[in-house]
């Protein structure tokens, strides 16, 4: 992405943090959008008032994703803090910094814009009047996130989606940061039906996530094993709670790795013909229970196994024929004799 040329209407010559920022913005601000801010700070103050920065190069230099800085100008913006112009095409072409004091004395800040005074002068409000200023924000909120729902799902909202994101603001107490980061998460990865947001959503709700950065270890972990077992399994959905608690279970009681997961995955299927959690969980606590951690050990023991039933057959060979032992006796493998158990329990 190309340089975004970069002004300031108050030239410090170096990076000053105002105490009004700090005592208007930066409360109620999350500590990405803050980080951000600082940043276009620091590249203005240091270049008499002007400079350049690049998405790209923000990325690098704060450990954080370009939808992260991108969702950050924007905050800013309806703060009026900074003031973005775009091209034709949607995209950034400059950033012009406000000076902090002019925006309070304009009534732009944060804190008026989106919430009711904590301490009104008694007598100054009814109790009518806090009501309607209390209902008349949140619907403003609400506009909001619907707007913003809208553009990242690329869809007119329905009624179910709309319900949705009140219930999540005014019931599960998302806030309005994450409700946006679970319809950016969602669309990204090509899922926007409301049912399956609400899924999701649940499941935050479930493992207690109050903050982007808490959505964002919980995301990595369903990707990195939750997906591994599904697409493995050849399943296109989201795990239900009984799957998930087998999951869990393989990863942190087991420690069992992706790898391992993946292959007992793929045993239970040639085995038992369908996906089924109980057969594998049967296969990886054999596994954890003799020490194997991986493919290298599955393999040995496969061949230990393997030596174990010719050196069987052939001493049957060997013995006395017989009415009753002149057929070669067969040997079953570990994952048959599961199958075996398996089919007899489901008769």
């Amino acid at each position: 992405m190309s340089d975004i040329h970069l002004t300031c209407k108050k030239n410090t010559g170096m990076t000053m943090v105002s105490n009004t920022f700090i005592g208007h913005f930066m409360a109620d601000a999350n500590g990405e959008y803050v980080k951000v801010y600082l940043y276009l700070l620091y590249l203005a103050g240091g270049n008499d008032g002007t400079g350049s920065f690049s998405i790209n190069g923000a990325c690098d230099f704060l450990s954080c994703t370009e939808r992260d800085v991108i969702r950050a100008l924007e905050y800013w913006e309806r703060t009026g803090l900074i003031f973005l112009t775009k091209d034709p095409a949607g995209n950034i072409h400059s950033v012009c910094l406000s000076d902090t004091g002019d925006v309070v004395e304009e009534g732009g800040n944060v804190l008026a814009a989106y919430t009711v005074p904590a301490s009104p002068v008694v007598g100054a409000f009814t109790e009518k009047d806090l009501i309607i200023k209390t209902d008349t924000t949140e619907d403003a909120d609400l506009k909001w996130l619907f707007s913003i729902a809208e553009k990242l799902l690329g869809r007119i909202l329905t009624a179910t989606d709309t319900n949705l994101i009140r219930d999540l603001y005014q019931k599960k107490e998302f806030t309005k940061d994450l409700i946006v980061y679970l319809y950016e998460h969602c669309a990204e990865t090509g899922h926007t039906d409301p049912k399956y947001i609400e899924k999701v959503a649940m499941n935050w709700a479930s493992d207690h996530v109050n903050t982007i950065d808490q959505a964002k270890e919980v995301s990595v972990r369903f990707n990195c094993n939750y997906n591994t077992v599904m697409k493995a399994f050849g399943l296109s959905r989201m795990p239900g709670e009984a799957e998930r608690a087998y999951i869990d279970k393989w990863v942190n009681n087991y420690g069992m790795s992706e790898e391992l997961i993946r292959e007992a995955c793929g045993r239970a299927l040639l085995t038992v013909a369908k996906p089924d959690f109980k057969y594998t969980d049967a296969i990886l606590a054999k596994w954890s229970k003799n020490g194997i951690r991986s493919k290298e050990q599955v393999a040995d023991a496969d061949r230990i196994h393997a030596a174990a039933s010719n050196s069987s057959r052939n001493s049957a060979k060997n013995q006395a024929k017989n009415q009753f032992n002149s057929f070669e006796q067969r040997n079953y493998t570990d994952e048959e004799i599961l199958a075996i158990e398996r089919r007899m329990q489901n008769r």
